[in-house]
Order: structure tokens, then sequence, then C-alpha cells
């Protein structure tokens, strides 16, 4: 079974590592799923994520007009053509921690993308956390008409945004563009 998902065993990946992996995962439920996704290839699913809903759930809600005038840090991990895109905005304030996020995908996958992931994304987008983007592809551009937005209609100005570098060029230049700065190091970052 090891040879079939590590075909370069004991030549890349040697057979000790796989048994030392595998004893530190019998007692580690994080480590056991990293190890079953990335070195056996097999699919995570929530009965063995190590995070589940229950843990994160949240309750509380607020009104983002009662953002309104803040900073924020900024997240982006942008998609191509599958996986969702995220935008994320993180406010603090009056000593509570706030996250306003918002979700892109491409049109053309989100019927595939429901049966696949057994997520009713559909329901999302109905709901606006999700905006569909014409065709197969993101569209970039969109991440950066909310970031405007939440600039123009709620005066929530991110100070930071951090992003992975990874076919990012054009979405960097928009964003400078509506004036951050790219902070021009590796792990892809604009500032105010």
């Amino acid at each position: 079974m090891w040879i079939k998902s590590n075909p370069s065993l004991g030549e890349i990946k040697q057979v000790s590592y796989l048994e030392d992996l595998m004893n530190k995962s019998k007692n580690d439920l994080a480590n056991r799923v990293t190890m079953l996704c990335k070195d056996f290839n097999i699919k995570q699913t929530e009965d063995g994520s190590w995070l589940n809903f229950k843990d994160i759930e949240n309750k509380d809600t607020f009104k983002i007009d009662d953002l309104r005038g803040s900073y924020a840090i900024g997240g982006v991990d942008l998609s191509s053509t599958t996986d969702l895109t995220a935008a994320v905005l993180y406010v603090e304030k009056q000593g509570k921690k706030y996250l306003i996020s918002h979700f892109f995908m491409p049109s053309d996958v989100l019927k595939e993308r429901i049966q696949e992931d057994n997520v009713p994304y559909d329901i999302w987008v109905e709901k606006g956390y999700i905006t569909l983007t014409e065709g197969s592809q993101n569209d970039f551009s969109l991440v950066t008409q909310w970031f405007r937005s939440m600039i123009d209609k709620y005066d929530i100005r991110p100070l930071w945004v951090g992003y992975d570098p990874w076919n990012s060029q054009y979405w960097v230049k928009e964003m400078e563009d509506m004036g951050l700065r790219d902070g021009k190091d590796k792990a892809g970052s604009l500032y105010a």
C-alpha cells in the first residue's frame, strides 16, 4: 500500500520516515489527518479533521454598520479555476475581534463543486456569501471590487493585505491602483 501512494519510496522518501510518522499519528489526530492526506493521498473529511464546525461555531452576530470607520487587516487566497477564492478583513474594535469574509467561485464549476464537496454552495450564493464569476475562471477584479466596496460603503480600510504571490501579479496591480503599495516580499503583502 505504501508504494502505491509513494512510488519513489526508498529513494526520495525513506520507509523509516513513514514508520516514524505512523507512530506519531497514532496519538495525534492533527498529525494523522495531515499524514493521510499528504503522504497517502487520502482525501480529508470533516470526520477526520482536527478542527470541526462545533469547535469554531460562533453564534454571535454583528452589523457591519457598527464597524464603520475602522481599519482592518486583510487576507486573500486567490484560486484560478476550481477552488474558492477568499477575501477576508479582520477588524478589532472596542476589544472585540470581527471577521468580514467573502468568497468567489467560477460559475461553470458550481454544480460540480456542490456534488464533489457535498457543500451547499448554491445556498451560499443565494445568501450573498459567494460571488459567482462568469465562466470557468475566477475574476480577480471582483476581489478588488469587494475591497473597494468595503471602503466606499462602510469606510473599512485595509492597512495591510496578505496574499499568496502565485498568479497574483495583475491583482496586485489593481490593488496598487486602489492605493495600496506592494511590500515586495516573498510572502506577498500590500500596505496602505
